[in-house]
């Protein structure tokens, strides 16, 4: 029961902590490197790091979980992540040369780590997409709306943790919902 806990609690770790995006995807570029061997393409948008900390805390753990699993079953040379920051929208790819994906692999009992990104990132309104593209290897992606974070303000240097945002802040975010005020614990929306 205390693994399950831990592991629990584990999820609920912020990645990023204090660190900008560009700066913590760059890291963990440079440890997929250092630790598999493999090279690793870094392409990071301008702007990235004036992403609201909910949107940013997803790139990060879908970037997180895509090299970590290239690292692990891909039997990759070569892996690029791109983040794209377009008007709308900013798009998170973590493509690799290698064995591709099993069938099922998203599905796999026990494994988590795939389900819970595309979880987080629909969670968010953005769409997640696994692919084998044709030349073989493995294709996540990850498409987020860009979204302004005005309702929830925080101090200089201090990021919320993603998990307890609060309901106006996932309400905000459904059409047809207005929240005229919340409880300051996040626990309660009007």
């Amino acid at each position: 029961m205390d693994d399950l806990r831990l592991a629990l609690d584990n999820l609920r770790t912020s990645g990023l902590g204090d660190h900008p995006l560009t700066a913590a995807l760059e890291a963990l570029c440079a440890d997929a490197r250092q630790r598999c061997s493999l090279a690793v393409d870094c392409q990071l948008a301008a702007g990235a790091d004036a992403l609201p900390p909910l949107v940013a805390e997803v790139l990060w753990r879908v970037a997180q979980e895509g090299l970590t699993n290239v690292g692990r079953h891909a039997q990759a040379r070569r892996v690029q992540l791109n983040l794209t920051l377009l008007p709308r929208e900013i798009v998170l790819r973590v493509a690799d040369d290698g064995v591709g994906l099993p069938p099922g692999a998203e599905d796999k009992p026990g494994h988590y780590g795939l389900r819970g990104l595309r979880e987080r990132v629909e969670g968010l309104g953005g769409t997640f997409t696994l692919a084998i593209p044709e030349g073989g290897g493995t294709l996540i992606e990850a498409r987020l709306p860009i979204i302004a974070d005005e309702t929830h303000p925080h101090p200089a240097g201090r990021r919320p943790d993603p998990h307890a945002a609060g309901v106006k802040t996932i309400l905000d975010l459904e059409p047809g919902f207005r929240v005229a005020g919340e409880a300051e614990n996040g626990q309660t929306a009007v």
